[in-house]
């Protein structure tokens, strides 16, 4: 029994606030990553939105955006806020 792999796609997605504009880059599952498409995100364990998607990038496997998300948390840990 094979089980299904989920991809994601890194997106820049935008959202306007008053007169400001806000740019985000995330890795979503690839079946919302639809440039037009307006989405709710999670942003430090809060639902924030709606965020326009601007432009798609590349599509990985979870595993492998998972492993990207390790290294970076790792050699960025010294400037992380707590």
């Amino acid at each position: 029994m094979s089980s299904k792999v989920e991809h994601y796609t890194q997106c820049t997605m935008s959202r306007v606030s008053g007169t400001a504009r806000h740019i985000h880059v995330a890795w979503i599952p690839s079946q919302f990553a639809k440039v037009g498409r307006h989405l709710e995100i999670k942003i430090n364990d809060e639902w924030t939105g709606p965020w326009l998607v601007d432009h798609r990038g590349s599509t990985m496997e979870s595993a492998a955006v998972e492993e990207k998300s390790r290294e970076y948390k790792h050699a960025f840990a010294s400037i992380e806020k707590d």
